[in-house]
């Protein structure tokens, strides 16, 4: 089985600023006061100029150019926010993250095969439930990508009646 999700996690005061800079990105609002918000090369190519060059890191990273990373910093003014990213296959890959607070990073983009999401979700405040992780905290564990936080999502919103 396979692990590739890139994501924004955010407080839910941070996301609610978030929500209204980038209105059309989706958003999953968790029940321990973290949202989700998946994240895709189109909604970025769409909102930021495309760059197709990776950020200037050693990392494995498939989304975070220089620019979207500048873009990152840039919805963190008013708050706090990680990007994650996992990218694993039958137990081989690795997992990504970086944080930004007010404007600048505190976590640099950090490519482990472990930890990185568990560290960079400690550093937004995500508690540490008494069995599991952050990364369980926050739902990742529950989904397998992008797709499935799309389907949560989906399933949560009021289907107007029909």
């Amino acid at each position: 089985m396979g692990h590739c999700v890139q994501a924004i996690i955010a407080p839910l005061s941070t996301a609610d600023a978030i929500s209204a800079f980038w209105p059309e990105l989706p958003r999953l609002d968790r029940a321990n006061g973290f949202s989700i918000f998946p994240v895709e090369a189109e909604p970025i190519d769409a909102r930021i100029a495309p760059d197709k060059s990776p950020a200037a890191t050693d990392h494995q990273f498939m989304q975070l150019t220089g620019a979207f990373r500048d873009h990152l910093r840039a919805i963190s003014r008013d708050g706090q926010l990680a990007y994650v990213e996992t990218d694993y296959f039958g137990g081989v890959g690795g997992q990504g993250a970086l944080v930004c607070r007010r404007g600048d990073e505190i976590m640099p983009p950090t490519w482990r095969k472990f930890g990185a999401i568990n560290e960079a979700l400690r550093l937004i405040g995500v508690k540490r439930p008494w069995i599991g992780d952050r990364f369980r905290a926050v739902g990742l564990s529950d989904v397998r990508s992008n797709g499935d936080i799309l389907d949560l999502i989906a399933a949560e919103s009021p289907n107007d009646g029909k």
